[in-house]
């Protein structure tokens, strides 16, 4: 997916000014995680992300110096599941603020409750829901059946909203291009934006369930085995 051209003038422009700066090198984007509480437990997840206490998350202040330190043009929202910080419009209003581009990067299920009619849309904002695949594979990897169809659901009301609506889908080492595009033209029907699709890969092989997880669903040169069901 092409990305937006104010965002890419923006990210151009960076460029050109972090050149004459004579700085070889600098961030082109900040990934913030402001708290590590997360209402799933996906089974490719490690315990740490999803069991962080909410007492234990990043101030307001501290996320925003963030901002302002990197001095990256965009920042990437994420965690555990942002849209449970407390201060959410207050980060989200801030960095905006600061012309900087917000990805959300969210499940999607708290939407309505703290983004929908609590953060007025933008066009630096742009929310992007995490989905595996298809109904059966993504309710699978999340370990909880309805979550695919809340995601659709918040997908459809966002766009109704005014918002920009993306979403992030992680392929195998061997991607199975048919699970892609059926995703992709599932999401297109109800209306969002593109799509972002990225290589899953095992960052936490301490981890028995992540270590078997990436086993079973970024080594398979046939891909994901319940995606292959989802498509058959």
């Amino acid at each position: 997916m092409r990305f937006p051209l104010h965002i890419t003038t923006d990210m151009v422009k960076h460029q050109i000014r972090q050149g004459l700066k004579g700085n070889t090198r600098y961030p082109f984007v900040l990934m913030l995680e402001p708290l590590y509480t997360c209402n799933l437990a996906c089974l490719g997840c490690s315990v740490e992300r999803h069991t962080g206490r909410i007492e234990d998350r990043l101030t307001l202040e501290e996320c925003l110096k963030a901002a302002d330190d990197s001095g990256a043009p965009v920042v990437s929202l994420c965690g555990g599941e942002p849209t449970i910080y407390p201060e959410l419009k207050e980060l989200v209003e801030g960095i905006i603020a600061r012309k900087r581009h917000i990805y959300l990067c969210t499940n999607g299920l708290m939407l309505d409750r703290t983004v929908y009619g609590q953060i007025t849309p933008h066009n630096r904002l742009t929310i992007n829901i995490h989905l595996d695949g298809l109904k059966r594979t993504h309710d699978q990897v999340c370990d909880r059946e309805g979550v695919f169809d809340k995601a659709l659901e918040m997908i459809k009301e966002g766009k109704r909203l005014g918002y920009r609506i993306t979403t992030n889908t992680p392929s195998s080492k061997r991607p199975t291009w048919t699970r892609l595009r059926r995703c992709a033209a599932c999401c297109k029907s109800i209306g969002w934006t593109g799509c972002f699709s990225r290589r899953a890969i095992s960052m936490f092989r301490s981890n028995p369930i992540s270590s078997w997880f990436a086993r079973r669903f970024t080594t398979s040169s046939k891909g994901c085995s319940s995606c292959q069901r989802d498509i058959d």
